[in-house]
């Protein structure tokens, strides 16, 4: 895993298709913006020259990295956050009501909506889905947030997200 990406994490893209030397990008954000940059008439981006939807999608990829995805670290890996294994189960505590507040947002967020950002599908979209599919395995669940739970189930039955879920040996659900 490392010879791709030094920081041993995912996600990682290496895409030899645009320049003449393939690049590796390393980070879920740059990963996102650079599929919908690559292939503009899926829309799956801000409109070229849109400055504004630019702004709301920037906005919200923001949060889905900075507070979003980083809230579950600490349900991931306890262990960086505490020098006695004893209070793995609180770090995770801590964790799981960080990751309620966050969900409560995009709940909100979504009200009204079916789509997170630009009244369109867009890679926030992806990105939700899976820390969806995350929340749906914690103590909660996803079940409190029917705005959500609704999202994830539209992005469950698309055909593209069935595939790619498939061709990562990922269940479905």
């Amino acid at each position: 895993m490392t010879r791709l990406n030094p920081k041993g994490a995912v996600p990682t893209l290496v895409d030899d298709g645009v320049a003449s030397t393939p690049f590796v990008l390393t980070e879920s954000l740059a990963v996102l913006l650079h599929v919908a940059a690559k292939a503009p008439e899926a829309r799956l981006g801000a409109s070229e020259g849109d400055i504004v939807e630019q702004a709301r999608l920037n906005e919200i990829m923001a949060e889905l990295v900075s507070d979003v995805h980083k809230a579950f670290t600490p349900i991931f890996v306890p262990d960086r956050f505490v020098v006695d294994p004893e209070a793995e189960g609180d770090v995770r505590e801590a964790a799981f009501a960080l990751v309620d507040k966050a969900f409560a947002r995009l709940e909100a967020r979504l009200d009204g909506h079916d789509w997170l950002v630009l009244d369109r599908r867009t890679v926030a979209d992806a990105y939700l889905n899976v820390v969806c599919r995350w929340k749906a395995k914690t103590p909660t669940g996803l079940e409190p947030f029917p705005n959500l739970v609704r999202h994830k189930t539209r992005l469950a039955a698309d055909t593209g997200v069935r595939r790619a879920l498939a061709e990562e040996g990922l269940p479905a659900d």
